[in-house]
């Protein structure tokens, strides 16, 4: 995961090996919800293969929420 910003509170989470693990298995929500309520969940696929690209964008309604995820998600 690498940011959050004020507006929606996306969290990004292209290199860490559980967030990235949680988005490449099409998890439930439960992997980001315990840290508050998400607005979207948006996982890439590779428009050749249709296979899961290995990262994906978590937006929180609250960016304390972000920066928690960010915290204990990250490596």
């Amino acid at each position: 995961m690498t940011k959050c910003t004020s507006q929606s509170a996306a969290a990004v989470s292209p290199t860490s090996p559980r967030a990235t693990r949680a988005c490449a298995c099409r998890p439930s929500r439960r992997e980001f919800t315990k840290f508050g309520p998400i607005s979207d969940v948006f996982l890439p696929k590779d428009r050749n293969t249709g296979e899961m690209r290995g990262f994906g964008f978590v937006t929180f309604e609250e960016v304390r929420d972000c920066e928690d995820a960010i915290a204990e998600m990250d490596g």
